[in-house]
């Protein structure tokens, strides 16, 4: 894969702010109107985030050395939302953020440089099939939907498609509470022929050449609660 930095790119829209957990908390509000007599989870969570890295097979662009993109480990929040439609499966959607920074990765061996501060932001939603026993339920997920890019300083951000998969479980303490703990992986499309991250000021673009996905692992512990 080809990363190339462009000069004089199209002017850019202004930068609007991630609407993941917006959506999601509206998606929330509406779900009991479609859930009826069913079970409805709610899992507020925190966790730590792994990886994101956006590698380039030639790191050159003219006299400018074009890096690695590099997205730092920290931690994230966000919600859970499950229905069940079973006694083994659910419908689920989910929304987090992680504020983070995104680096550059020189191959020659310095160390990573900070470009800018950077949101990650995920939507998705999908299947949860569950072992249904008490006190602990042990799951499986699988989901789609999109990745948030939202640079907190003066370049664009984007919208990318995403699908993930989980394994977790909840420990219920209580008839209508429980802590819930899960790891998922992330993979995003990136895609070919992508500008990504133009600054507004200099017009300056990094430009994907070829098809590449952007990997991200996260581990997350929370509260669930039954409101049905």
């Amino acid at each position: 894969m080809n990363i190339t930095l462009l000069q004089n790119a199209a002017p850019i829209a202004p930068r609007r702010k991630p609407r993941a957990l917006y959506l999601l908390l509206l998606l929330s509000l509406l779900l009991p109107y479609f859930a009826s007599s069913q079970v409805l989870e709610l899992s507020p969570f925190v966790g730590y985030r792994l990886g994101g890295k956006i590698n380039t097979d030639n790191p050159s662009a003219g006299n400018l050395l074009v890096p690695n993109l590099d997205i730092k480990n920290t931690g994230l929040y966000g919600l859970h939302a499950d229905i069940n439609i079973s006694k083994t499966i659910q419908i689920s959607v989910a929304g987090d953020i992680q504020s983070t920074q995104l680096e550059e990765d020189p191959r020659d061996g310095n160390p990573n440089e900070k470009v800018f501060d950077l949101d990650v932001s995920y939507l998705q939603g999908g299947v949860t099939i569950q072992h249904p026993n008490r006190p602990l339920t042990g799951y499986v997920s699988i989901m789609a939907g999109a990745t948030f890019l939202t640079p907190k300083q003066n370049f664009e951000s984007t919208v990318k498609g995403s699908g993930s998969m989980a394994l977790g479980g909840r420990f219920y303490f209580a008839e209508r509470f429980g802590v819930r703990l899960q790891m998922r992986v992330f993979s995003t499309f990136i895609g070919s022929d992508q500008d990504l991250f133009c600054d507004r000021d200099d017009q300056v673009c990094y430009q994907f050449t070829n098809s590449t996905f952007m990997t991200q692992l996260d581990f997350t512990t929370g509260l669930t609660i039954l409101l049905f």
